[in-house]
């Protein structure tokens, strides 16, 4: 008995596909769509949660040397002032003046890690979101004294005048 092949198969009950409609092809190209897809958004989201992470440190930096400029800065340079007063009053001795000196320079020092830190935060930021950031009013920006007034116990000073 001679029955073809297509015979066997149809006995057998395996249907035999017409034509090749690519149908597993089809699925594999929608399953990478979907595949990536679902990168895409799960890259948005990690994006998204970076760049919240960043502006929340931001806004901590930027706190963070608001404070040192509007409070530690005039507190210490006050602080200062005061034991200046006492030292010429001869109420403390030199080494007092020294330390209270020494804690200025050091909250100097602390005002701008606090910048460095904010300004460093500020760029990465930028980067995060692509683009500049326009620059608020309260920045953090560099503090200033003024000047003292010159000790009497300076050189005096001599002029030469031509002759």
């Amino acid at each position: 008995m001679g029955f073809g092949k297509g015979v066997l198969l149809w006995l057998i009950g395996i249907p035999i596909p017409m034509f090749d409609q690519r149908q597993a092809t089809m699925a594999s190209y929608n399953a990478q769509i979907q595949r990536s897809l679902e990168r895409y958004t799960a890259l948005a989201v990690d994006i998204r949660a970076d760049v919240r992470k960043a502006r929340t440190r931001l806004f901590g930096a930027r706190a963070e040397a608001g404070y040192y400029r509007s409070v530690v800065l005039p507190l210490r340079h006050e602080v200062v002032r005061q034991t200046q007063l006492q030292y010429n009053g001869m109420q403390i001795g030199v080494f007092q003046l020294l330390q209270a000196r020494r804690d200025e320079i050091e909250a100097g020092r602390a005002y701008v890690a606090a910048l460095t830190n904010y300004w460093a935060t500020r760029t990465e930021l930028e980067r995060a979101v692509g683009g500049e950031l326009p620059l608020e009013d309260d920045a953090p920006k560099p503090v200033s004294f003024p000047a003292e007034a010159p000790e009497s116990r300076s050189l005096p000073q001599h002029h030469h005048h031509g002759g």
